[in-house]
């Protein structure tokens, strides 16, 4: 395992976090489907300002510990038919990501007939954001934004077909015009263009989107949400709270600098940030360990659970003997033998 992959995985779990504060808010996450949707038919279909987030959906097995990242709910303008759309987030190229989808489709289409017996079956949307630097490899079941026509529906009302967001291959400047709401536009910039990127140009890019920054922090927008992206450079960047602290007072007033320290203290408290060398080692071991218990599910199932406690508190050489054991072993008390 390498100090760059386990950086990735880290950078993976934090924008999973961001997407989830994002996206948990209804008139987020409509503006941004409507977008992807702005072609298809079922789009004028919808009554967007019913949508709201429904649970998110289990499935067993050896995804146990998965769940889709969002699932959305929404009836038709005149409340006879139901809309689901079900979220996965990926990053990186995983081959079997479509499977996974498919897999929350029919644990959805499950759920609902358990819940609304007697109701008919919503249409289910599958939907698939992809952030990362190298786009997916090319499957039948892919399906671009560009051309939703891919979504289709049978008799029984299931959408055939995974729509995806592509944003390895979207640039800042397309990212930045989208017409989706400006925290949407901002979590996907800082996604794309901000883990591992060097403090000045963390900077650069904040004085770019200084528009999008004053709409976040201004009605109709949760201007509380800021800190959830000050988090997300803290926690991805080598950049220190008292730089990102003196970009956004320079372009958002000396208001929010109470707002940013506070944010600052928050993650040292929680050992997050213990000065910049001690950062980087825990954000590493955090990042390495998340990678690693991955590995171990999909080596040995879920049995790997058990080992959890004992990965999240190993040390950076602990974990790096452990994953090079993993695929030479043939059981999990060999990979962890002393």
């Amino acid at each position: 395992m390498h100090v760059e992959g386990a950086a990735r995985a880290a950078a993976t779990m934090h924008t999973d976090h961001l997407l989830r504060r994002i996206f948990g808010k209804p008139q987020n996450a409509a503006s941004w489907l409507r977008w992807c949707l702005r072609d298809h038919p079922v789009s004028h279909e919808v009554d967007w300002s019913t949508l709201q987030v429904a649970r998110a959906v289990r499935v067993d097995g050896a995804l146990r510990r998965h769940e889709a990242d969002f699932v959305f709910l929404a009836s038709s303008h005149d409340g006879s038919k139901w809309f689901l759309f079900v979220v996965e987030h990926t990053s990186g190229r995983r081959r079997r990501v479509g499977k996974q989808v498919l897999r929350y489709v029919l644990q959805a289409l499950s759920n609902w007939d358990e819940e609304h017996p007697g109701l008919p079956r919503p249409v289910i949307l599958p939907m698939l954001l992809h952030t990362g630097l190298r786009p997916l490899a090319d499957r039948t079941w892919l399906a671009s934004a560009s051309t939703p026509t891919r979504i289709g529906r049978d008799n029984a009302g299931f959408a055939y077909g995974i729509l995806v967001d592509e944003l390895a291959t979207a640039t800042e400047a397309e990212l930045s015009v989208r017409e989706i709401a400006a925290p949407c536009r901002l979590a996907f910039l800082f996604a794309q263009f901000v883990p591992r990127r060097e403090p000045e140009d963390i900077e650069a890019a904040l004085r770019r989107w200084h528009p999008l920054l004053l709409e976040l922090v201004h009605p109709p927008f949760d201007p509380s949400d800021l800190e959830v992206f000050q988090s997300y450079v803290l926690e991805t960047t080598s950049m220190t709270p008292e730089h990102l602290a003196r970009v956004l007072r320079e372009l958002l007033g000396d208001d929010k600098d109470t707002h940013m320290q506070t944010t600052a203290d928050r993650l040292r408290a929680e050992g997050r940030i213990e000065g910049k060398a001690e950062g980087k080692v825990e954000g590493k071991a955090e990042g390495q360990a998340e990678l690693l218990l991955r590995l171990l599910d999909q080596r040995f199932g879920r049995r790997a659970e058990a080992f959890s406690a004992r990965i999240r508190t190993a040390s950076l050489a602990e974990l790096d003997r452990w994953a090079l054991r993993i695929f030479p072993s043939q059981t999990l008390d060999d990979v962890f033998a002393e």
